[in-house]
Order: C-alpha cells, then structure tokens, then sequence
C-alpha cells in the first residue's frame, strides 16, 4: 500500500493523471491506450498478467517495476529465479541477491547520490543486458532499463514507491533530497515514455486537478501551504471562462504558449473550485 500510495503522490504532484487498475481485470487491449504502466512492489502477480505485461512491452508500452517482481509463485513458494514467472528476459537481467536496507545509497545518473528513506528493500542484479539508469555507492545497477520488441521494461532494485509515501508520524521528515532525486528520476521517466502532464501550476506549494464532464468541467486548485497565494494553472484543456463556484466571480483566463492559463489567488491552506466551459 506503501508503494502504491507514494507512486500515485510522485504523479498527482505532477499534473500527470493516474488510474489504478487490479492485475486480474486488465487487458492488452486496456493497456494499450497507456503511456507507462508502474508495478509497485509486485512480489506475486498472476500468470495471466504476466502475459499482458510482456504483450504490452512488446507492442511498445514502457514497463517500470519495483523490485522483488514475483519473488512468489501461486503457491507463495519463493521463486527460483528472479525476476520470476519467465520475465527475466523482459527486463534483461537476473536477481544476485536481495536485502532489507532501511537507507540504501544511490545515485541517478549524474545527480549526487542520496540515502533512500523508507525503500525496505535493496535488489542486486547479474547478467545485466539493458541500459543502467541508476546505480548504487559501490558502483552495482541500482536501476536498469532494458529493450524488449518495440517498448521499454525498467527494473528498479529500490522501493521508489516507498520513498515518497506521505510521512506517517511526526518524526518523519517530508520532502527531503532523497524524495526530490525519485520524484525528478520517476517524472524524467514518464517523459521519456511520451506522458506529457495536461495541467501545470506555476507556484510551489500548489497543486490543480480538472474533472470533464461533456463541454464543462470543474478545476480544483489546492494550496498546500499555510500562506496566500497566487498562481496561474496551465491547461491543455481549452477553456472561455472559469467560475468561482463559491464565490460566483469569474476568474482571470488567457492563453500563453498554446495552453489556457487560469489566474486563481487564494489564503493559506485555501480550496478554489471552478467551474469551467
């Protein structure tokens, strides 16, 4: 749930919509229409799936895992193998050897390395055949992106998911250097899968969803932090006019760059919905 919970965070931050699907009601066909599926912590899936995941790689979707991929067959029997159920091929490497790391050390790419808060576990692989993306302090793949038909399956021996899972006690320190380096890795990722995020707010501290509903529509815009603030959401979505559905005054909208922009100001820790058209 950890994992879960953190991934959808790391995109909801982002603009980026997110839908949640169970391994046993999904397709091909319904994975098709998406850009990058996301695995978290998928130490059990069924055969089935397993199937559809290497379907929808080949056909040129972009796979990302987190590790321990069926660390279980069926019968809860750890596998031999690993990554398990025949899918070593798909992510072009083998398990080495996995252990519990509170804080594992890693560095995407050229970025500095950090010390991943609340990963649980750290995964080390051989026979690697794919592209490494992110690596450990000794040097060993920590991240490994690997070709398979037209698409992409990336393997990751860290709990990302985990790191940027919202703080569950007050000891727990929230948006540090470990949850910012997964946070830019994981979006720089989807990008390179071809997401694109359909709505954009200028202000840190601030976030916007928009819910469609035939020609009108409601933008949600929410400021995280404690002080007023002004910003300016960027749609693809075209829109005329925006409605303040509380205060029922029109909010300021233009175009910039081919997006609409929506000037919304608002106190701390304020809500504004919108009704849009």
């Amino acid at each position: 749930m950890d994992s879960m919970t953190g991934w959808y965070r790391i995109f909801r931050e982002a603009g980026i919509p997110v839908d949640i699907h169970h391994e046993e009601f999904v397709s091909s066909e319904k994975l098709s229409s998406y850009k990058l599926v996301v695995l978290p912590f998928p130490i059990c899936l069924d055969n089935g799936f397993n199937e559809v995941l290497q379907q929808y790689v080949e056909a040129g979707g972009m796979l990302l895992s987190d590790p321990a991929i069926n660390l279980f067959d069926e019968r809860l029997f750890a596998s031999r193998v690993i990554p398990g159920k025949g899918l070593t091929g798909l992510f072009g490497c083998r398990q080495k050897e996995i252990v519990s790391a509170a804080r594992p050390k890693v560095r995407f790419g050229e970025a500095e390395t950090v010390c991943l808060e609340r990963s649980h576990f750290s995964e080390r692989y051989t026979e690697v055949a794919g592209e490494v993306l992110a690596t450990y302090d000794d040097g060993d793949a920590a991240v490994i992106l690997h070709l398979y038909g037209e698409g992409k399956a990336v393997l990751s021996g860290v709990n990302l998911g985990m790191v940027c899972t919202p703080p569950r006690v007050r000891t727990e320190k929230p948006d540090g250097p470990a949850e910012a380096a997964v946070k830019q890795f994981a979006i720089g990722l989807a990008r390179r899968a071809g997401v694109k995020c359909p709505i954009a707010v200028d202000t840190t501290g601030v976030t916007a969803n928009l819910l469609k509903a035939g020609p009108e529509g409601l933008l949600f815009v929410f400021n995280h932090s404690h002080r007023p603030k002004d910003c300016r959401v960027h749609l693809d979505q075209r829109i005329g006019e925006a409605l303040d559905l509380e205060s029922r005054q029109g909010m300021p909208v233009s175009e910039s760059e081919g997006r609409t922009v929506v000037e919304v100001a608002f106190e701390g820790m304020g809500v504004k919905v919108l009704r849009v058209k």
